[in-house]
């Protein structure tokens, strides 16, 4: 039988427990390498301009994301300017780490069964 695990966000694409483990340990991870400046200049540069893409279909779709079902307040533009600037960092953060190949091994990691840490 397959596993069922609740999730956060929209029905049609939830944000289960383990995804949301895996982006923090995938969070972590990157948080080392750039630590470490083992990120070149090139591939940051190149996922700021991805996230700048993506960032601005979200912003522009946002305010229709809330169908029936989404987790209240999931998808509400955050208050202050702090707020604002971790909301971005978060999601720049994601597009960093997915596009230097972190989230993939994260998740292979995890489906094998080992621990993801």
């Amino acid at each position: 039988m397959p596993l069922l695990e609740r999730g956060i966000g929209r029905p049609d694409m939830p944000l289960t427990v383990t995804d949301s483990i895996v982006l923090k340990v995938a969070a972590q991870r990157l948080t080392a390498r750039l630590g470490a400046e083992e990120v070149r200049e090139e591939d940051l540069l190149e996922a700021r301009r991805v996230h700048r893409i993506d960032w601005a279909q979200y912003e522009a779709a946002r305010s229709q994301q809330h169908p029936a079902g989404t987790t209240p307040g999931f998808f509400v533009v955050p208050e202050g300017m702090e707020a604002r600037a971790r909301e971005q960092v978060h999601a720049y953060t994601g597009t960093l780490a997915g596009m230097l190949g972190i989230i993939a091994q994260v998740v292979t990691g995890a489906q094998v069964g080992r621990v993801p840490f």
